[in-house]
């Protein structure tokens, strides 16, 4: 397995894991953050978004942008899947 792929199931499942631990209510919605947070670290990944040269990077794959990738990909699933 390529590290940089293992970085982003790592941080895919980090995010995934967190919004569940603070909104979830069901356990079937665990699968559903875990896959739009996948799509949006994806997206993110394969079109090569970077603000700055300073943030922290991991091999090839910026950290804090693969990760807000992530929650804005999550943010409507959450809105989705839970009444407030």
């Amino acid at each position: 397995m390529p590290p940089f792929l293992l970085v982003l199931l790592i941080l895919t499942t980090f995010h995934a894991a967190l919004a569940h631990a603070s909104v979830g209510k069901t356990l079937l919605q665990l699968p559903v953050f875990w896959l739009a947070t996948l799509l949006g670290v994806v997206i993110v990944y394969a079109t090569g978004i970077s603000f700055h040269a300073v943030l922290p990077t991991y091999g090839s794959v910026h950290v804090v942008e693969v990760s807000i990738g992530g929650w804005l990909a999550l943010y409507p699933t959450i809105r989705a899947t839970t009444r407030l």
